[in-house]
């Protein structure tokens, strides 16, 4: 997405529609905020984390458009909504596309969410994370089930 400004005809911008940019992200995905973050409120993290798994479980509707993926693009996407296609014994691409086209859909976001987001406590805006105890281990948890 493209916009313009009268104001500046030459200047194109996304208009920092990061919660729109969420949407198109096909990576793993996570987000952190600051508990005392005076520039962005601690609920923006989690509707970035939102904006992002509610196209991922929407993309779960579309079974003909699932065939096209991977099978790691689909098994990035069950882990991304916290279905466990091992424990499904779902290792083949038919299984793992019924499993995330049937269960997908089912996913309680408010849940993925809170597994994909991450508060530092204490932490002003721009805290590194990694000066919390807490959010290191949280983050290597989040790192551990995304199988890094």
């Amino acid at each position: 997405m493209r916009v313009q400004d009268s104001r500046c005809p030459n200047l194109r911008t996304d208009a920092y529609d990061n919660l729109a940019k969420a949407t198109r992200i096909e990576g793993h995905y996570f987000t952190m905020h600051a508990e005392k973050d005076h520039m962005m409120p601690p609920e923006y993290a989690t509707d970035l984390c939102r904006s992002h798994l509610t196209a991922v479980q929407a993309g779960c509707a579309d079974k003909e458009a699932l065939a096209g993926r991977s099978v790691r693009e689909l098994k990035r996407r069950l882990i991304k909504l916290r279905i466990d296609w091992r424990a499904a014994h779902c290792t083949e691409k038919p299984e793992l596309l019924e499993l995330l086209h049937t269960e997908g859909q089912k996913a309680d976001l408010d849940k993925v969410c809170r597994t994909h987001t991450l508060v530092i406590r204490r932490g002003q805006h721009g805290q590194f994370f990694g000066d919390d105890v807490l959010a290191v281990g949280g983050y290597l948890r989040h790192l551990e089930r995304i199988g890094l």
